[in-house]
């Protein structure tokens, strides 16, 4: 909805952000935490955090960890 209404009060009253500049944030966010694009934890995450099982089952599922 914010992504579309503009906000009805305050200091951005008025504003809304636009669908495409959430899109880039959200990929920035998925990309700092070691996330892919569709915010999964990359394989080298998992690992980092010490869940090779997690890695494992989940390429096995047939997920895509970058």
């Amino acid at each position: 909805r914010f992504m579309e209404d503009p906000v009805p009060s305050g200091p951005a009253k008025g504003k809304f952000i636009p669908r495409h500049k959430i899109d880039i944030m959200l990929d920035d966010y998925y990309t700092k935490r070691g996330w892919t694009l569709d915010g999964i934890p990359t394989k080298s995450k998992l690992e980092e955090l010490g869940l090779e099982y997690a890695a494992e089952t989940l390429e096995e599922a047939g997920y895509d960890l970058g």
